[in-house]
This record gives C-alpha cells, sequence and structure tokens, in this order.
C-alpha cells in the first residue's frame, strides 16, 4: 500500500501533541485551554514548531559473504544454517568483518546505523561457540555474556546457581554483574567460567564515572575468571561513537575500556555498495525514512 507523506506527518504530530497535553497537563482550566489551542494541529500548520515531511534515503549496505562460505571456513557452526532464516543467505560486509576479526581473537568495535545488524556481529559467533562447545562435551561453565538464545533460556537462579548447570551464556547489566561477583550465593554461577566473550551493546553510553566504573569491573570479571585479555574476545556496539574528525577515537576508547593494547582492537564501520539507478529516473530505489523535523 502506498504511503501518503503529508498524512503520514499530520499522525505522527497529532500523536506528539497528544502526548504534550497529556504529559504536561495544566490545573488551571484557562491555562489549559490556551495550551490546547497553541497545540491544535491547525495552529500547529501555522507555527514553526514543525517542518517537513522530509525524505531521507537509507544507502544499500555493501553484501558480504554468504552463511554457507563462512560454515565451509568454520567461522561458523553448521547448525546456525537451520536456525538464520533462509532469506538471508549473505551477510553485509560488516557483519563479515566483525565476525573475522572476532575469530582472530581481537576486540572488536561495531559502530554502524541503526539496523545495520550489529546485533548478529556478536549473536552468530557466540551462538557457534556454544554449539561447538556442545559437541565437544565440555563441562558447564559462561562462555559469554550479553545475549542469549531464547530456546536454550534458563530462567530460574537456582538453577544458575547449581554445580554443573551454570549458563553458557550469560544475559546480565552492569549493575547485577558487580552484584553478582559480590553475592556469596552467586560465586558458583562463575567456577569455571571460560569467558570467551564479553559484549557490551550500545558502548556510547558508558562515560565518565560509569565508564570508569564499568572498565574496573570488566577487570575484576577476568581477573575472577582468570581470563587474561588474549583470551576473551571484548566487542561493543555502538551506531554513534565512531568520530569521524578522529577515526582513533573509537579504537581508544575500546583499548582504555576493556584494558586491551590499541593495536588489537579492530573497528568496523559502514561499507555501502554502489547506489543503483533506474534507467531515465532522477531518483533511486531504497528504503526511506519519514520523519518531521521539530
Amino acid at each position: 500500500m502506498a504511503l501518503n507523506p503529508v498524512a503520514y506527518t499530520e499522525n505522527v504530530v497529532r500523536s506528539f501533541l497528544r502526548y504534550q497535553l497529556t504529559a504536561y497537563p495544566f490545573t488551571d482550566p484557562n491555562l489549559y485551554a490556551q495550551m490546547r489551542d497553541l497545540l491544535s494541529l491547525d495552529e500547529t500548520r501555522r507555527s514553526p514548531l514543525f517542518k517537513g515531511p522530509y525524505v531521507s534515503l537509507s544507502r544499500p549496505f555493501r553484501q558480504g559473504t554468504s552463511i554457507d562460505t563462512l560454515i565451509a571456513e568454520k567461522l561458523l557452526h553448521p547448525h546456525l544454517r537451520q536456525r538464520i532464516p533462509d532469506w538471508i543467505t549473505h551477510l553485509y560486509s560488516h557483519q563479515e568483518r566483525a565476525i573475522r576479526a572476532m575469530a582472530d581473537r581481537r576486540t572488536t568495535l561495531v559502530s554502524t546505523g541503526t539496523g545495520s545488524g550489529k546485533t548478529e556481529c556478536f549473536l552468530y559467533p557466540i551462538v557457534s561457540q556454544s554449539l561447538i562447545l556442545r559437541d565437544q562435551g565440555a563441562p558447564p561453565g559462561i562462555s559469554a555474556g550479553e545475549t542469549v538464545y531464547p530456546s536454550e533460556e534458563v530462567c530460574s537462579r537456582e538453577m544458575m546457581r547449581t554445580a554443573g548447570c551454570q549458563p553458557r551464556i550469560l544475559l546480565t547489566n552492569v549493575k547485577q554483574l558487580e552484584l553478582l561477583l559480590t553475592r556469596q550465593q552467586d560465586i558458583q554461577l562463575f567456577s569455571g567460567a571460560r569467558l570467551d566473550y564479553l559484549v557490551f551493546d550500545e558502548a556510547h553510553t558508558f562515560t565518565g564515572a560509569m565508564g570508569a566504573e564499568t572498565a574496573c569491573l570488566i577487570r575484576r570479571l577476568r581477573s575472577f575468571c582468570n581470563a587474561d585479555p588474549g583470551h576473551t574476545v571484548c566487542v561493543a556496539t555502538s551506531a554513534t561513537i565512531v568520530d569521524h574528525n578522529d577515526p582513533e577515537a573509537a579504537r581508544k576508547f575500546a583499548s582504555r575500556f576493556f584494558g586491551v593494547r590499541r593495536a588489537a582492537v579492530t573497528t568496523v564501520g559502514e561499507d555501502y555498495a554502489e547506489e543503483t539507478w533506474r534507467p531515465g529516473s532522477t531518483t533511486c530505489w531504497k528504503r526511506t525514512t519519514l520523519s518531521p523535523a521539530r
């Protein structure tokens, strides 16, 4: 069904105005009536509060190698072919580069836009490693953090604390991880932890005092698990952390945050495909995003 950009924009504006009226209600009836008049759709059309709609074109990402090729190269476990949707035959180029960097045991910082598949960059290697450990009959123990595979999710704290039942993948947050490392009843959770991977999503939020505290927590966790920086593959993802004026900024951040040498950090950015234009057309066939300016 065709999208009417004008009607779509007015729906967005109408929803925002409704939010303003409900989120900030005046108890004085006269003031509330004035606000309703000022925030009416007709009045808004004549005011500089909103402009647009503006159409932004999303550039297509460059295609990388196929899933089957990565499986043949033993970078992904064969069972993943049954779990990845059939319509996904190839990865994006930046996803492939991230997976190859992780396979080389390098600290990897993925900084690509929203909707670019950053999660798959670390999800596929982590699930592959868990499947490999299963095939090898490796003893239980945490191999990675940050993500889970729903069909094998363990929700019972008592089970996770039981020797021999530790989860292979632990999904947690900074505050909870710090608590787990200090509570006696949770020590067993990290007994024998391999800590093959350590993932931090939305890495740009770890700045200032919180970033410093988290960096110290990372070092405590590695020390507790007796895992040296060269063994644990650290991964950070963010859509905004790259500074184009200072290409080394992301590498400096990852080096300080994870406590590894700067030369051991691989940064993965967006890689675009060549634009394809329809003959005789002045527009490009791409996914579009409509958003009113504020």
